[in-house]
């Protein structure tokens, strides 16, 4: 789910109609216009390679609105349930959450944990049965309420609100699907790197633009005014850096299978079955999900 803050933070210079003057990630000038995208102004720095709707100056309210009525968060509610009672746990989760908690496993077997827009709860419950001390940032208040009600302690509000007033320092942050949606993305990165402690780690995913179909999907869920962030490699790995990072390893499913089946249907992914395994074969297929993972600079 969604923890961030659509108001303009200190970093970005926006004009009067709340257009990003030079890239959000690293100000360079050399911006390109590009097809706009669901009738969104876009545009491609050619210095980092970061895509972006020029506008960045978008209502909150909206996100509540989507989010409440929408049949996937009514399948997040029901999954969270399901995994406070024990019924689901981690083979549950969708394929990067479960490559994420291998990640964190493999750093250290338990920890301190927290999770920015954590929704209802589900992952962190999953590392709560398995030992780790959570805590969760959400923006969206039904799903801070219905994750407090499970069990998971969940700060309502964004994570430049939480950073200042937590002295604690986690051993591991985790975002999932959340950087898409972030206005100023260097004022959350920063925000978490100071929570973090020098040895913790940040696991993030988003969508990934070298997934042919990125800008191509029409779900209202992963279009402008809703995703205004669209990352590659080279472009995460920018943002991390000017927010104090040093990025370790990133990793994605090379057949874009939820990406293909948004824009051809069911009957047209089985028809491009093929090609799709022969770019699976010769390791040329990008997913639709990027996961990486960083580290505080020292």
């Amino acid at each position: 789910m969604l923890a961030f803050d659509m108001t303009e933070q200190p970093g970005m210079v926006l004009d009067a109609q709340g257009h990003a003057i030079g890239c959000p990630l690293c100000s360079s000038g050399a911006q390109e216009s590009i097809e706009p995208y669901n009738s969104y102004e876009m545009a491609k720095c050619g210095d980092c390679s970061f895509v972006y709707t020029r506008l960045r100056r978008i209502s909150p309210d909206q996100y509540e609105k989507v989010y409440s009525g929408e049949s996937d968060y009514q399948k997040m509610v029901r999954a969270a349930e399901k995994t406070s009672t024990g019924e689901w746990g981690l083979r549950e989760l969708r394929w990067f959450k479960r490559k994420a908690f291998d990640w964190l496993q493999s750093d250290r077997p338990r920890g301190s944990l927290l999770e920015v827009g954590s929704g209802p709860g589900t992952f962190l419950l999953v590392a709560q049965q398995r030992g780790w001390d959570v805590t969760g940032v959400e923006l969206a208040k039904l799903a801070a309420e219905k994750a407090r009600s499970l069990g998971v302690e969940t700060f309502n509000g964004v994570i430049e609100e939480f950073a200042p007033t937590h002295e604690e320092k986690f051993d591991a942050v985790v975002s999932f699907e959340v950087m898409e949606h972030v206005p100023d993305v260097l004022s959350m990165l920063t925000a978490i790197r100071s929570v973090l402690k020098p040895d913790g780690m940040f696991v993030f995913s988003v969508p990934n633009l070298d997934d042919p179909y990125c800008i191509r999907q029409r779900l209202p869920v992963a279009t402008p005014p809703l995703h205004i962030n669209f990352f590659r490699r080279q472009s995460m790995t920018q943002a991390l850096h000017e927010a104090g990072f040093t990025d370790e390893r990133y990793a994605t499913l090379s057949i874009p299978t939820s990406s293909v089946r948004a824009e051809h249907g069911l009957a047209g992914y089985v028809l491009r079955s093929p090609m799709l395994g022969l770019q699976w074969l010769a390791g040329k297929g990008d997913g639709s999900t990027l996961l990486g993972m960083a580290r505080p600079r020292t």
